[in-house]
């Protein structure tokens, strides 16, 4: 583009943004950098609002490091033009808050959010969008750290909000709608969950039809919800829909098309559909190797994501490299402090598990336990999720009392931040169910599993497929007592 002014690079570079080519948008909007540092000097307003893009476009390539550099340049210039009152200034406070949390630094993102709303608390009308917005960026601190008893009560007010700002027929508050929605259903409460989710697409079906990208990804988020629910035919119906959107929408050489074909391939494994699973994944990665490259933490999800395919095959030898190589891109990616690598080394471990390779696993389990201390503390939920995998392996290498502690510590943890109404409490509990079982107490065992069997009567119904197993599960452990009760009696009777 030589020779063209400023206005058309800016231009050219927006049109790539509104494609996802970020890395093309990156490269422009650097020589628009360069054109506007030598016109107006290195520290003036002009150049801190570019360096915030920049930083914005370093983030949506994965880019961390770049990012948080650009945008601290953009904040140090606009310490020296503006006071701290001034909304150029909030704006590049909160992206920075934005990507400390997206690097899992959240003591760091907190403050700064704080910090935000503490100015416009002095500055703005509560009724202003921007305070709007720092609520929610809190509120996603919250939910971050597993704190949804917090995060909760601050949506509503978002809500609140947006009625007597924009009304409830505004696409903004569709979005606020579904922010609320994903909250209920990480929570496990799915039957708030559906009709939130329903009202949102009800608002973006009259705002911009059913081929736009928000409905697509409201769309998306209620498939999640009917996955989650055990309801795979309405979740197949619409992750096909969404599919069909995103190629219509942007082709089939797109990150977000990408993103779609592994949501339908994550149906498909659940179904057990391993051979239509498969072909999807290797596509999803193959765009990603093209567009966001493989040095994206998106490319480490869906690298991981095929190795648990494979695992679910019984297929170790293609499951074990793909497993280590997402965990290395993803510390490339994200640092290897990120509360996300500790996921990575968790399903590491359970694919040691199955390889039977006992000693590896458990040095894999204490890594991803000793990194959520350090980034989430010992009571988030992801900490239990990862003390119940370390309990099963204890459990399988006969180390029985430590199994049965790790158990009742997720339990704990799970009871603290969920109640006893949440997916994760269920099958954490059915885990603690199967070692009174195995432990030849099966009286101990029936009354959890029923305790288990009510919760997900209430939050899954009579369907789904974990109902009908732990259904089986009691009649099958029942008919054991009945016919060893019946030998008692029997044997009680014979004459010796």
């Amino acid at each position: 583009m030589m020779g063209a002014n400023r206005e058309e690079l800016v231009q050219h570079a927006r049109a790539y943004e509104e494609k996802s080519l970020y890395r093309e948008a990156l490269d422009i909007y650097k020589q628009v950098l360069e054109q506007d540092t030598m016109r107006h000097g290195p520290n003036h307003q002009e150049v801190a609002k570019l360096l915030d893009v920049i930083g914005s476009l370093h983030q949506e390539l994965g880019e961390y490091e770049d990012a948080l550099s650009s945008y601290q340049r953009a904040l140090a210039i606009d310490e020296e033009q503006f006071d701290e009152e001034h909304p150029q200034y909030t704006l590049h406070l909160t992206h920075l808050a934005s990507l400390y949390e997206v690097m899992g630094k959240h003591e760091e993102a907190q403050p700064l959010y704080k910090k935000v709303r503490d100015i416009e608390m002095r500055t703005l009308d509560p009724e202003h969008p921007h305070f709007s917005k720092h609520l929610q960026n809190l509120a996603a601190v919250h939910e971050s750290q597993g704190e949804y008893d917090l995060a909760i009560p601050l949506y509503e007010k978002v809500l609140e909000l947006d009625r007597q700002t924009v009304g409830e027929a505004h696409p903004q508050y569709a979005l606020h709608l579904n922010e609320l929605a994903n909250l209920y259903r990480s929570v496990g409460d799915y039957q708030k969950a559906i009709p939130v989710y329903e009202h949102a697409l009800d608002i973006d079906r009259k705002e911009y039809g059913e081929e736009h990208p928000q409905y697509a990804a409201h769309l998306n988020n209620l498939a999640n919800a009917y996955e989650a629910m055990g309801h795979y035919e309405e979740a197949l119906t619409l992750y096909e829909r969404i599919l069909e959107i995103e190629r219509n929408n942007v082709g089939e050489t797109h990150p977000s098309y990408a993103a779609c074909l592994n949501n339908l391939a994550n149906l498909y494994e659940s179904l057990g559909r391993y051979e239509e699973a498969l072909p999807l994944y290797n596509m999803a990665l193959e765009i990603d190797e093209k567009t966001i490259g493989e040095n994206h933490p998106n490319y480490a999800i869906h690298l991981n994501n095929l190795a648990s395919l494979y695992e679910s095959m019984e297929d170790f030898e293609r499951a074990l490299p793909l497993a280590q190589k997402a965990l290395v891109v993803a510390c490339n990616a994200l640092g290897t402090h990120h509360p996300d690598i500790a996921s990575y080394l968790n399903n590491l471990a359970l694919l040691h598990t199955s390889m039977e390779d006992y000693k590896e696993a458990l040095a894999l389990y204490n890594q991803a336990l000793d990194l959520d201390r350090k980034t989430l503390g010992d009571d988030h939920p992801n900490y239990a999720v990862h003390l119940n995998n370390l309990a099963s392996l204890n459990e399988v290498t006969g180390n029985f009392d430590e199994a049965y502690r790790l158990y009742q510590t997720a339990l704990d943890i799970d009871r603290k931040k969920f109640g006893k109404e949440h997916p994760q409490y269920a099958t954490h509990l059915q885990n603690l169910a199967a070692w009174y079982e195995r432990n030849e107490s099966s009286d101990k065992a029936v009354e959890l599993y029923e305790e288990v069997l009510q919760v997900n009567l209430r939050i899954f119904g009579e369907d789904h497929p974990q109902t009908q197993l732990i259904r089986d599960q009691i009649q099958n452990l029942s008919n054991t007592l009945d016919d060893w009760s019946e030998f008692e009696k029997e044997f009680s009777e014979l004459e010796i």
